[in-house]
């Protein structure tokens, strides 16, 4: 693999460059103690039912971070799992902040809790979860309160983007003159603000346009 820069100047002009890249990696020399949020219903959470106990899961963490779920558009039933945490009793709880409870029938916050062994839950399908509120995942390792952490949260988001404006830029008076350009230009689109928090780069995930009568 190589890395490459091109180099523009005002005319036009092209110049560029590249170097030859290494890559070294280990899937399982990374940050075990992250919460992650599944689909319990999906193919892949029951996949992960013979890794619950287990210490590394090696590129099977590719599939984590491929199903792990953010946004949902309707109800699915919840599942969590944290590597690496053996066979050890954990709490498992269904947060409205990102805090581990002490004891969830005490905490207004929680929902829902469950307790079993291992990195891997499954909740109750009667959850009872409101659309467009950000919920998180927590888990309290009981023999060690190190490993208790909470997951970055999920969000059930039912409510479409607002309507922004497009428009066809032309150079004759809104004609189209060429038949095979259009120049669509759009603004003002935007979904919740919760994307940011979880690392997407804009609240709209893909465009799809369309040109007809």
């Amino acid at each position: 693999m190589h890395v490459c820069l091109e180099g523009y100047c005002e005319s036009g002009r092209m110049t560029n460059i590249c170097a030859p890249m290494d890559i070294t990696q280990d899937p399982n020399n990374f940050d075990k103690g992250v919460v992650y949020e599944l689909d319990a219903r999906s193919s892949i959470f029951n996949e992960f039912e013979e890794y619950k106990y287990s210490r590394n899961i090696g590129n099977k963490v590719k599939d984590l971070h491929t199903n792990e779920i953010n946004f949902r558009s309707k109800p699915f039933k919840l599942g969590g799992f944290v590597i690496g945490l053996g066979k050890k009793e954990t709490v498992w709880s269904i947060m409205k902040s990102a805090h581990v409870p002490v004891r969830c029938f005490e905490d207004d916050d929680c929902i829902s809790s469950k307790v079993v062994t291992g990195g891997l839950v499954e909740f109750s399908s009667k959850s009872s979860l409101e659309f467009n509120r950000l919920y998180f995942t927590c888990v309290n390792v009981t023999v060690d309160a190190t490993l208790s952490q909470c997951s970055n949260g999920f969000v059930i988001d039912t409510v479409p983007p607002t309507k922004g404006e497009v428009t066809v830029h032309t150079k004759k008076s809104g004609f189209i003159t060429d038949d095979n350009l259009i120049n669509i230009h759009w603004r003002g689109f935007a979904d919740n603000n919760l994307s940011k928090r979880f690392g997407y780069p804009s609240s709209i995930k893909f465009f799809e346009l369309a040109v007809g009568k």
